[in-house]
């Protein structure tokens, strides 16, 4: 059974003759532990969620953007807070640190989202150098083809500057093709996405 003492707990002492009417008092300790348990607690996580002076006093740094029509970016240092940029300009400005680029969102309703491609995923922000981070427009189109067996695999790419690959976020007509044989079309269709 659990007890929570405000005040000193006043119990009859089983010790003493039955016909007496003592009383014992029993110390805080239970109560006195909690107390200390949540004191500690909260200064435990109020120094933990508060960021440090250093964090707070960081220089900020200038990092150039070598892409087009950027209407939001995302980026991820890591910790639980992103960095969003809205309608930038060419250059944005972050403390030092790595980040990888979580989200990019172009005009026209195009969006690259994260994977795994440390090539242009991840930027290194430095004070001691220029920091370019190439992404965004132009987007180039790309259609590999492959051959299985009698039928021709065609795989619709629409590539950033930096390689990375974008979406339509609501396309309200997918990507066509023709393939021609000469000067006389042979065949056509849409490309499917997903």
């Amino acid at each position: 059974m659990f007890y929570w003492p405000f005040d000193t707990v006043l119990a009859d002492n089983p010790i003493n003759m039955p016909n007496s009417k003592a009383k014992t008092r029993y110390p805080h300790s239970m109560y006195q532990a909690f107390n200390a348990l949540l004191i500690c607690t909260t200064l435990l996580c109020g120094f933990i969620a508060t960021p440090s002076q250093a964090e707070q006093d960081a220089p900020k740094v200038e990092l150039k953007l070598e892409g087009e029509f950027i209407e939001r970016l995302v980026l991820s240092s890591g910790n639980e807070q992103d960095e969003t940029f809205a309608d930038t300009n060419q250059t944005i400005e972050l403390a030092p640190g790595k980040y990888h680029v979580k989200e990019v969102s172009l005009k026209g309703g195009y969006t690259f989202r994260y994977y795994p491609f440390p090539q242009y995923t991840l930027v290194e922000v430095d004070t001691t150098k220029t920091n370019v981070l190439k992404i965004g427009g132009p987007l180039h189109q790309t259609v590999q083809v492959q051959r299985r067996g009698g039928i021709l695999v065609l795989n619709y790419k629409l590539l950033g500057v930096a390689g990375e690959t974008y979406s339509l976020t609501n396309p309200k007509q997918p990507p066509q093709f023709s393939v021609y044989s000469g000067e006389n079309q042979i065949a056509s269709g849409q490309f499917e996405y997903g």
